[in-house]
């Protein structure tokens, strides 16, 4: 049956083989909890068999020697090879007699070498697969949980060491530890295709673990002591110490292990009757435990509910749901990662619907030089000293501005003793950069686009994102995102300036190129008031043209990349303007037309979205406010936030996008019910009222006042009308005789 559901799912090993044993643990599991039934085994395995023919055979020969490690003439190590049944006789048979824990059973996978000089056995060694979890071990890897269930299996034990007791040999121990230190990892990646990072094992306490510290393994705490017997009725001896030894240089395992496996999206499969909009959204989330899926919805409807509050208050103050809210924040298996994947595999379902998804993406400061947890990092000049965290989010956006739900979020902090790295940037990669950032959120929209083929998805940064690099990346990306970016005049980007004739170009300037070029089209565009200047109607001159971006210096086999350049400049201004209007658009998609252009030029403006959004976090989720003392926590608290903030704003678009549709989209029945008694109770309660009039009757509850030729409603009015709606509602359905 192993073999059957393996052969499948194609459940197999990194070697290629089924992995039966743990299908057969998983099938043991379901039938002891009820799901399926089991027939009785009538067939014992054939190890338990195996075991029972080896305990009448005979002992191998001890070797009996008292030397020096000289005194051995050499000692052969002996790979047990997998079926040699003359060998593992061997092995098990000296465990057996010699070791106090006999032979095993040992966990996994495993490896088995056995000791030998010319005077007989002299011992033997086992690796095997590395314990699930040990805090002490943990702490010393730094890896999180997505990384520990990743590169676990790059870690291994050594789970039985014995040297015979007739020989006494000095130094025998350290020196055979090292030896198969040096060809283990070899010989573990031929029979299994993994080549591991590092070994651990375990000393009891009545050993001193002497041979251990002689071959520089390194001491990284204690297990924990378990008190009450195991379930095969043994008694724990106490702790143990807990020995690690590295197989890569000095950074190279941590950075190994440490490396977080990217997150995949893969089919929207929510639950099948999802009771509420969290349910909706978040119903793929791979949390395996269904406590913390059903906890996850629960503080997603109570963050929504009370957007503008902060933990204590969003559970008005119950000590029971606070505490659950601190440790789900906490748990091993929750991360920003993990709560935000569901959410942007729903954004694709969403981006299917439209010919074209703009995937804006934008950095934040989030300042907690007042309260900064634990991991913080420099966020501003050496001068401030502000401490806090950076982010930066991707938002898909579509062509009429409605955000579709967040694609990617990367959230770090800086390192302190990494200040001063931007005199010699030059010289670094730029995976090595903070402007990795970009290309990541592009692969990101690159994955999105490989679910939505019939969505052209485009990338929109601003100047941070005029880099050559990300140019390059989606050159190479057939089939990827298209590129939007608007070009930083500080950077002086040179275009080619091709001869005739000739494999050798000219450069001159892009500003020089795009000024020169006639006018194609004139813009007429109100600009509100900013930065101390007054508001007014500017008079925009659009160009437009193909360009040949240059490479940057010392990268000239790159060779030079094809765009297209939309150049708009204001014209007309008198001299109170400081600042006129003037944006310089490169674009991978082909413009040709003055249509083209505008249409470039519309997409450029949603790029705004993303900072409204980012004033959203800020203002309504008060994410600058939660006072967590880790950043681990603060970052799983904020993929909460995020999700919350999109839906505050995707309700406010809603109004200006589809003001007719019916609110139901985003309010619960009992919700409207009780937004239209509160503001309108004389009107039957048979139909939704519109995003429109739900939009604007939240807002007063918010303090926005609905005058004739008012803005309109803003984020923060939304924000504290959903505050007061919540209260609002609880009473209606307490008065209806409703549980709230």
């Amino acid at each position: 049956m192993s073999r059957e559901i393996c052969a499948w799912e194609n459940w197999r090993s990194p070697n290629g083989r089924l992995k039966t044993q743990s299908c057969r643990q998983a099938l043991r599991a379901l039938h002891k909890s009820g799901a399926v039934e089991l027939p009785d085994v009538k067939i014992p395995a054939a190890f338990q068999a195996g075991r029972s023919r080896n305990a009448s055979a005979p002992a191998p020969e001890a070797a009996e020697v008292e030397s020096g490690l000289d005194g051995l003439g050499g000692v052969e190590i002996i790979l047990v090879p997998e079926g040699d049944r003359e060998l593992s006789r061997i092995w098990n048979a000296l465990f057996d007699r010699f070791h106090p824990r006999g032979r095993g059973p040992l966990c996994g996978s495993q490896i088995r070498y056995l000791f030998k000089c010319g005077r007989g056995w002299l011992g033997g060694i086992s690796f095997s697969s590395a314990a699930l979890r040990l805090k002490d071990r943990d702490t010393v890897i730094g890896w999180s949980e997505a990384a520990r269930e990743a590169n676990l299996p790059r870690v291994i034990a050594n789970s039985r060491f014995l040297i015979v007791p007739t020989a006494r040999v000095t130094n025998l121990a350290s020196h055979l530890l090292s030896r198969c230190a040096k060809r283990i990892a070899g010989d573990w990646q031929d029979r299994y295709n993994i080549r591991p990072a590092l070994i651990e094992t375990f000393v009891s306490g009545e050993h001193s673990g002497a041979c251990y510290q002689a071959a520089n393994w390194i001491k990284a705490g204690a297990t924990a002591s378990r008190q009450r017997p195991f379930a095969n009725g043994k008694v724990p001896d106490g702790a143990k110490a807990i020995y690690l030894f590295p197989l890569r240089g000095k950074f190279e395992w941590q950075k190994e292990l440490c490396a977080e496996p990217p997150v995949r999206l893969g089919g929207r499969r929510g639950l099948d009757n999802p009771a509420n909009w969290a349910e909706m959204e978040l119903g793929s989330a791979r949390l395996g435990n269904g406590l913390l899926r059903s906890r996850l919805f629960s503080m997603a409807m109570a963050f929504y509910r009370k957007p503008h509050s902060l933990i204590p208050e969003t559970f008005a103050g119950d000590a029971a749901g606070i505490k659950a809210a601190y440790r789900f924040l906490g748990h091993r298996s929750t991360s920003m990662d993990v709560l935000l994947t569901p959410h942007k595999e729903s954004a694709v379902a969403r981006m299917k619907e439209f010919p074209v998804a703009l995937s804006v993406q934008d950095t934040t400061v989030l300042n907690y030089a007042s309260h900064p947890p634990h991991g913080a990092g420099p966020v501003n000049t050496k001068k401030t000293k502000a401490m806090g965290f950076l982010l930066h989010d991707t938002m898909a956006f579509s062509e009429q501005g409605q955000p579709l739900g967040l694609l990617d979020a990367q959230f770090w902090a800086r390192d302190p003793e990494a200040a001063g790295q931007s005199a010699n940037r030059r010289g670094r990669d730029i995976e090595e950069k903070e402007s990795s950032k970009w290309l990541k959120s592009y692969r990101a929209a690159a994955e999105a686009q490989s679910l939505c083929p019939g969505t052209m998805v485009v990338s929109v940064g601003d100047r941070e994102a005029d880099i050559y690099e990300l140019f390059l990346e989606a050159k190479r990306t057939p089939g990827g995102p298209k590129l939007l970016v608007r070009a930083d005049k500080g950077r002086q980007r040179n275009v080619t300036k091709d001869r005739e004739g000739s494999e050798t170009y000219a450069m001159e300037r892009l500003w020089d190129r795009m000024e020169r070029r006639p006018a194609a089209a004139e813009l007429t565009v109100d600009v509100p008031p900013r930065r101390g200047e007054p508001g007014r109607r500017a008079r925009l001159e659009v160009r437009f043209g193909p360009v040949k971006l240059k490479p940057p210096k010392g990268k000239g086999d790159w060779g030079p990349i094809p765009l297209w350049a939309v150049y708009v400049k204001e014209i007309g201004c008198g001299p109170e303007v400081k600042a006129p209007l003037e944006w310089m658009l490169l674009t991978d998609v082909p413009t040709e037309t003055v249509d083209d252009a505008l249409r470039r030029i519309d997409w450029y403006k949603l790029r705004w979205g993303i900072e409204v959004y980012h004033r959203v976090l800020k203002s309504c989720c008060r994410v600058l406010d939660r006072r967590l003392g880790a950043g681990d926590r603060l970052g799983t608290c904020l993929a909460l936030d995020m999700i919350v903030g999109w839906r505050i704003f995707w309700a406010q678009m809603l109004e200006r996008e589809t003001p007719d549709r019916p609110c139901g989209v985003f309010l619960e029945p009992g919700e409207w019910a009780a937004l239209r008694a509160f503001f309108r109770p004389a009107q039957p309660l048979s139909q939704p009222p519109s995003c429109r009039d739900a939009v604007v009757m939240i807002a007063r509850l918010g303090g926005y006042i609905d005058r004739k030729n008012a803005r309109h409603p803003g984020p923060i009015h939304m924000a504290r009308g959903f505050q007061r709606l919540s209260d609002i509602a609880a009473g209606y359905a307490m008065g209806r005789g409703q549980p709230p």
